[in-house]
């Protein structure tokens, strides 16, 4: 039967391989990029051109282009990132998918523009060649290292502070309750006295 019969082959791209049942019609759509490749072009509709490996990114060029690591006190230090930077063997790249952290020094924490109570992410990840990072305006503070858990701790202060006022309160008003039932007791056992008196001098 010459409809059944195979009248061509295309050989998937390297790198790639067939994931599926393939149909004469189909061609290279059946191809899939192995794990760990990128699909050329990305798009599926696309017919499969390559497979290529996910590319390096430049924390050098990164960390140089955003200025935010230095040796003055205000500013991040590698962290780390400093596996990543030239002259520790890497040529300051870094893999894809790979995540460093910058960090401030000691007695500071990272903090964003005049902003110290939000949490800021230092980390710096890499995905195939665009690295992602703090945010520009990212320094290092005195203010945010010193002041949130001075405010934290007064916050704790005062909120046991309320409540043991509150505690104080209900115990004078437990006390009040008790007193104003004892003077009731005490008013009505008198009357309780007479009018058994009462009864008996009848008899």
């Amino acid at each position: 039967n010459v409809v059944n019969d195979l009248l061509a082959c295309s050989p998937c791209p390297g790198n790639s391989s067939v994931q599926r049942e393939r149909h004469s019609d189909e061609g290279l759509a059946a191809c899939s990029c192995n794990a760990g490749f990128l699909r050329v072009p990305p798009d599926d509709a696309q017919a499969l051109q390559e497979c290529r490996f996910p590319r390096r990114c430049d924390v050098q060029a990164y960390l140089d282009l955003v200025n935010l690591t230095g040796p003055e006190s205000h500013k991040l230090k590698n962290g780390t990132c400093a596996r990543f930077v030239e002259g520790n063997g890497t040529n300051g790249t870094m893999p894809d998918s790979a995540v460093c952290k910058l960090s401030c020094a000691q007695g500071t924490s990272p903090q964003l523009q005049s902003d110290f109570f939000k949490a800021v992410d230092t980390h710096v990840s890499c995905s195939d060649g665009q690295v992602s990072g703090p945010r520009p305006a990212t320094w290092c503070s005195e203010s945010s290292f010193e002041i949130p858990p001075l405010i934290f701790v007064a916050t704790v202060t005062l909120a046991s502070m309320i409540a043991f006022c509150r505690m104080e309160h209900r115990q004078h008003a437990f006390e009040r309750r008790c007193m104003q039932a004892l003077r009731l007791r005490v008013t009505r056992a008198p009357n309780h006295r007479s009018s058994s008196d009462a009864k008996c001098k009848m008899a």
